[in-house]
């Protein structure tokens, strides 16, 4: 059992390493350093010392970067993140598999917590806010203790001098990725797999098969036949992977979700989509619309999903399932993993750092083997910053998880980001 367990570990953190290069401009340079080996199919790999690699936040790497100002006025609202100064439950040292399985410990923590955090509300209301109530519209605690509120600009540095408050920090808002012309070709992903070595894995039986990926973007075209869940039922038939299912959605995993307490009155049923998009959630919206017919947000996160785990089976005109990759020459990279689709960019218009930040926690809580997100800092927020509270997430969770499998990959300067990352202990 132990060794199942591993191995599956390392199948995720590779499984986020293809993700990041599959997603990423495909002239990256890899430099030559350590032991080189090829393969008889042709691959070339390399063995490091992992205990040598380091993670270097494109935001600390590149200081010279002139922060660009944004004036406010004092009356104007703006969305921040309330960092206090508590550890968060990740920080407290609990794993995330302990949290993906409600371990009791890390639940009663997170639970006092959030008594806190109640507490740490009613404080700054009083002592900030002249006894209005702060509109608070998360509260994160697993991965970062963290009131995300809607707050006057002039109220800020009162609410930084609050007792138990560690920083308040001005959030970014994000619009959705648009490829353009001048930046990038389209990617043609008939040949890619030959580039980042897919082709070699599913030769090899590693499908995705059993794993969640959490795609973090503007949606999924539940729809379309490369996600169709019936194809990925006759591509399981005979596999004793084991799959997400509704009755996973337990009152006591429903409990533990941001989603959840954001929107009252949903069910499992609800969230659960199919057995391809097992669990879906609209951050911005607050609502189970998944879907790209209701919003001009674009279709990035279809376009994402599809690179990730579109099916290896699709319906040909007769009815009858056919290979993907024979068929419409394409497949996902784990064609055979289950998708947590997580929208953040909806009616309302994109995502600020803390709908990214819950949907990561839920997908933490959820159990997924591998995210991926993009952030692009829209151009009436200051650009990406050293303390951006996405930047200060993803410090929380390497310092809890084997940093070296953090890929953090710059998309365009730092007004992009691109993350792709394994979600359990490594």
């Amino acid at each position: 059992m132990k060794s199942t367990h591993l191995r599956k570990r390392i199948v995720a953190a590779l499984l986020a390493v293809v993700l990041a290069v599959s997603l990423a401009a495909p002239s990256l340079a890899i430099e030559e350093t350590g032991v080189s080996k090829s393969g008889s199919n042709g691959l070339t790999w390399e063995e490091i010392d992992s205990s040598s690699v380091q993670v270097e936040s494109p935001i600390q790497a590149n200081t010279s970067v002139v922060e660009k100002t944004v004036e406010h006025e004092d009356t104007d609202m703006v969305r921040v993140s309330i960092i206090l100064k508590d550890a968060s439950t990740l920080e407290k040292g609990f794993t995330s598999d302990e949290i993906a399985a409600a371990d009791r410990s890390a639940m009663q923590y997170r639970r006092k917590l959030e008594k806190q955090q109640d507490s740490m509300a009613a404080a700054i209301s009083k002592q900030a806010l002249n006894g209005a109530t702060l509109d608070v519209v998360w509260n994160m605690t697993l991965a970062a203790n963290i009131i995300s509120a809607n707050v006057q600009y002039g109220q800020i540095e009162k609410i930084k001098e609050v007792a138990g408050v560690q920083e308040v920090i001005l959030e970014n808002r994000y619009e959705p990725c648009v490829v353009k012309q001048e930046e990038t070709a389209d990617p043609n992903m008939a040949t890619s797999d030959k580039m980042i070595g897919s082709s070699a894995a599913w030769a090899a039986g590693y499908t995705g098969a059993g794993s969640r990926i959490a795609i973090i973007d503007t949606g999924a075209d539940v729809d379309h036949p490369s996600l169709d869940p019936d194809a990925l039922k006759y591509a399981l038939q005979g596999s004793n992977a084991t799959i997400m299912t509704e009755a996973d959605l337990t009152d006591e995993v429903l409990n533990q979700l941001n989603a959840y307490t954001r929107k009252a009155g949903l069910t499992a049923a609800d969230f659960y989509v199919n057995e391809k998009i097992p669990f879906g959630f609209n951050y911005v919206d607050a609502d189970t619309d998944i879907t790209h017919d209701n919003d001009t947000q674009g279709d990035h996160g279809s376009h994402v999903t599809g690179i990730a785990a579109g099916n290896r089976f699709v319906k040909d005109e007769a009815g009858n399932y056919v290979a993907a990759l024979d068929s419409v020459m394409t497949q996902g990279v784990a064609p055979d993993a289950q998708i947590l689709t997580m929208k953040v960019f909806g009616k309302r218009g994109g995502a600020y750092d803390s709908d990214y930040m819950v949907a990561i926690e839920d997908a933490m809580v959820l159990g997924a083997d591998a995210a991926n997100l993009w952030a692009e800092a829209s151009r009436a927020t200051p650009s990406i910053r050293k303390r951006n509270t996405v930047i200060f997430l993803m410090k929380s969770l390497a310092a809890a998880w084997l940093s070296q499998f953090l890929q953090v990959i710059p998309a365009a300067g730092l007004t992009k980001l691109r993350l792709a990352f394994p979600m359990r202990a490594v």
